[in-house]
């Protein structure tokens, strides 16, 4: 690796971390965002289940983040070095040995020896306080140390607190720079040979040269041994991780390795496998034996395989009579590997009842949304006479990797003036910006790997079956300005901490106030947002910190910023948008939903506009009247009902996402006694 190539790529990554800071005076701002990025990537790539920013510094002790994955009993401590600046001195192998000495030492203390009651309540070190005094079973402990310079680091000892074993790994900018551009982390090696019981197989006659294909049995206890050491990085190929990643261990599986073990081969369905090579040797009866295996996925299984290691290791059930059967795939050419491997994972998941896309950077959706955001030009902002991008990172390391194509400082300098790095937003972004909007905070709260998993599993709902196009990504952009510039108005009131679900709140509290009638092409036109969208973010911003900061039952913060009902209280308090805001939204039935800003409406969708369309609009009418006089429904839902009956009274029809709500809003309404005069169309009128 040229030195010259680490140097460019360094200062550009500490420049674009500095350019986030957005003037903070907050101390631990930059490490704030450091650790973010590293957390988020090590999620990304399966290196880890759970990890949240919470910085606590006292003498001795330094925490820079912390998760705790209850599948697997793992707590992950992340600590910081951070230089901000390259080349800066190398970071030696004594101060990572104190880093991880001091991020031992700050989970004791937090775990057992400082005072709950002498920590700030709203801090998110209370919290933290709190979610490591909750766990009960701690089967391992991962340091991960970050720094944004060079390390020197030697050697990494593993250690040991009390009978736990603590595993220790370091990202320096070095690892950083050899992981972003990858789309992918390292393929899984293994090596079977490791383990004390054989995995023989039998293969599969075929003429076809394009795969291999081998049946066989492999024994519990080498799978969980094999997920022990490789975890989620075994699931990438697999279509269903990310709907496994929200779920819960199978009960039915569970059961059956407890109370029936014996039967489990003849219960269960097994695993679907993929590699790229295998070497085999023979066993003493002459059958094949699985020797090693190179790029190993499980495309089908995952519920099994995690069900197994929980039962392995957190319930210590005896795993000696439990074998599971195995299709291996191995398939020769290398062009053809991702094709058939993602076509494999699909085709052996369509028992599944929820039709999923398949959720790597590959998608559809991701694809166009990165073409139009490398050909759609923004108008330019105030003050300035030249048209720029917002850049759409679909892969990690994208918008680093595209800028040093440019050969020439120059070239480069322009690039980043095309392409401003405040413009840059990533997958997880995306889905902060679509679920703030869609009234989902509890969702987006509960961090950006599952915000984004939630994002993908409802994707389809927002486009249909079609694809975005240019108007769709107007809205995108400017969803995108709504919430950075939310981030700047609440970094601004100095709350202390939550600033992530704070802005996340009065985003979703905006577009429920305002029924979404902001008027979204004028952000995307002018870039910014108004004065009076300004002062309102600011002012609901002060409601959402006095809801959030104040849980039901003196809970958890942070998880009561996961749960729904914190969502819901926060619609029932007493709050408003200024008169000044109102006067600039959109009138209903002009705002255009988000499903218009594709080419193909699927099926289902329309079907719903015909069935809504099919109502006489005077029960529409009537609807909205009833509810004004009795104070039913929500204001939005009266006003949505109006709309729909003006609609319809003009020969138009509503579109999908009038519709979907005109289905609840009918469904309520006679829930609670609504008779309309009318329910088919007058064809007369």
């Amino acid at each position: 690796m040229a030195e010259e190539k680490l140097q460019i790529f360094a200062e550009d990554y500490i420049s674009f971390l500095k350019d986030r800071v957005l003037n903070s005076e907050d101390e631990f701002f930059y490490e704030e965002l450091f650790t973010e990025e590293l957390i988020e990537m090590l999620l990304e790539q399966g290196d880890i289940e759970e990890g949240q920013v919470c910085h606590y510094r006292s003498r001795g002790v330094h925490l820079s983040g912390y998760g705790y994955d209850r599948e697997t009993g793992t707590v992950n401590l992340f600590v910081s070095q951070c230089f901000q600046t390259y080349p800066a001195p190398n970071f030696t192998q004594k101060q990572f040995d104190d880093l991880v000495n001091r991020a031992l030492k700050g989970f004791e203390k937090l775990r057992s020896k400082i005072k709950p009651e002498d920590v700030e309540e709203s801090s998110q070190v209370f919290d933290m306080i709190m979610d490591l005094r909750s766990i009960d079973n701690i089967a391992l402990i991962r340091i991960f140390v970050f720094t944004d310079t060079q390390s020197s680091v030697t050697g990494v000892s593993n250690l040991s607190w009390g009978e736990v074993t603590v595993k220790v790994d370091i990202w320096d900018i070095v690892r950083i720079y050899r992981s972003l551009p990858q789309d992918s982390v390292l393929p899984v090696k293994i090596d079977f040979s490791e383990f004390e019981q054989p995995v023989k197989c039998l293969k599969a006659e075929s003429d076809n040269g394009t795969y291999e294909c081998f049946v066989g049995l492999i024994p519990a206890s080498v799978l969980t041994k094999i997920y022990a050491i490789h975890g989620p990085r075994l699931l990438e190929r697999n279509v269903r991780s990310f709907l496994q990643a929200r779920g819960k261990v199978n009960q039915g599986i569970r059961d059956t390795i407890i109370n029936e073990p014996e039967m489990f081969l003849a219960y269960n369905n097994g695993i679907t496998c993929t590699a790229n090579k295998v070497e085999l040797e023979k066993a003493d009866d002459g059958l094949p034996v699985l020797a090693k295996a190179e790029d190993f996925q499980i495309v089908n299984g995952g519920q099994t395989t995690a069900s197994l290691y929980e039962a392995c290791s957190k319930r210590k059930q005896s795993m000696s009579n439990v074998n599971i059967l195995m299709k291996l795939t191995i398939i020769n050419r290398h062009e053809d590997f991702e094709r058939i491997a993602s076509n494999i994972s699909r085709f052996s998941n369509t028992q599944n009842k929820i039709q999923m896309a398949d959720f790597s950077s590959n998608d559809p959706f991701h694809i166009h949304i990165e073409r139009l955001s490398r050909s759609v030009w923004a108008s330019p902002k105030e003050g300035n006479t030249y048209q720029t991008r917002w850049f759409y990172e679909r892969s990690r390391g994208q918008y680093m990797d595209e800028k040093n194509r440019h050969k020439t400082p120059s070239a480069q300098r322009e690039f980043e003036r095309l392409n401003p790095k405040s413009q840059r937003f990533t997958k997880t972004d995306l889905a902060k910006f679509e679920n703030s909007w869609d009234q989902l905070p509890f969702l987006v709260s509960r961090g950006a790997q599952k915000n984004f998993v939630e994002f993908m599993l409802r994707y389809k709902e927002i486009i249909g079956n079609g694809i975005p196009v240019e108007e769709y990504f107007f809205h995108l952009v400017a969803r995108a300005i709504l919430f950075r510039e939310s981030e700047k108005i609440v970094s601004n009131q100095a709350y202390g901490g939550y600033r992530a679900n704070i802005v996340t709140y009065t985003i979703s509290l905006l577009s429920y106030l305002t029924a979404q009638r902001l008027d979204l092409g004028a952000i995307w036109k002018n870039q910014r947002l108004t004065e009076a969208t300004r002062k309102n973010i600011e002012l609901l911003s002060k409601t959402v910190f006095q809801t959030i900061t104040n849980p039901s039952g003196g809970q958890n913060i942070t998880e009561w910023c996961k749960k729904e009902v914190c969502w819901d209280r926060l619609k029932n308090e007493n709050t408003e948008i200024t008169d000044t805001l109102k006067a600039e939204l959109l009138e209903y039935g002009i705002h255009k939903p988000r499903n218009r800003g594709v080419e193909v409406a699927s099926p289902e969708n329309n079907a719903l506009i015909e069935d809504i369309s099919r109502v006489d609009f005077n029960v529409w009418l009537e609807i909205s009247s009833w509810a004004k006089e009795t104070n039913n429904l929500k204001p939005w839902q009266r006003s949505l009902a109006y709309s729909i009956g003006k609609l319809l009274r003009k020969g138009l029809k509503p579109s999908f996402k009038q519709a979907k709500h005109g289905k609840v809003i009918l469904h309520r309404a006679t829930e609670l006694g609504f008779s309309p005069t009318n329910k088919q169309r007058d064809t007369e009128n």
